[in-house]
């Protein structure tokens, strides 16, 4: 699957708003600075294998 990028995220978000309780995640390709623009962008969250993500928290 392709990397559809911070768009995609802000997009979700704004589809997903007032629709109940649904996460929104960003998966794939995620590294600290990504990880804030999807934070940023309306992401309830990241998943990041080889990221260290603890300067977020």
């Amino acid at each position: 699957m392709a990397a559809i990028g911070v768009a995609a995220i802000r997009e979700a978000h704004r589809r997903l708003t007032g629709h109940g309780e649904t996460a929104l995640l960003a998966l794939g390709g995620v590294d600290v600075e990504r990880a804030r623009e999807c934070f940023d962008a309306g992401a309830d969250g990241v998943a990041a294998i080889r990221a260290d993500l603890t300067s977020l928290l």
